[in-house]
């Protein structure tokens, strides 16, 4: 995901963790492997980048999404 553009945090308590991405086909390829979107698509400033709120704990991962994102 990093190497896309995606930033991937983990919340304070687990499980939540989410990446935040510009780039829409990282978008797609996430929603289509589970991941679901916390909410439509936002603009970081009044007149920048198109950002997602991609919400990860869905994922089907080895171990728990907790300690990928780590």
């Amino acid at each position: 995901m990093r190497e896309h553009g995606g930033r991937v945090y983990r919340m304070m308590a687990p499980p939540g963790v989410f990446c935040l991405t510009g780039d829409v086909k990282l978008k797609n390829w996430l929603l289509e492997r589970g991941a679901r979107l916390f909410a439509d698509a936002y603009r970081r400033a009044a007149g920048g980048s198109t950002e997602w709120d991609v919400n990860l704990v869905p994922l089907q991962v080895e171990g728990s999404i907790w300690e990928a994102a780590r």
